[in-house]
């Protein structure tokens, strides 16, 4: 697995966050920034990265 690193982009409502390995973007919709924070946490660490290289064969292939 690649070196993956989870960076906030947003701070405000709503929180928003950031895979810097996939660029996979991270949405919050809830007001209490804590809770958002940690929310968004666990769905970087959940999430599987892809490569753009990777999104865009599947792209393909999916194509008629």
């Amino acid at each position: 697995m690649p070196d993956r690193s989870f960076r906030l982009i947003r701070m405000s409502y709503p929180l928003t966050g950031i895979c810097e390995s996939c660029q996979k973007t991270f949405l919050s919709r809830t007001e209490d920034a804590t809770q958002a924070e940690r929310e968004l946490r666990i769905s970087f660490h959940e999430h599987s990265c892809e490569t753009r290289e990777q999104e865009h064969n599947t792209a393909i292939d999916d194509a008629p």
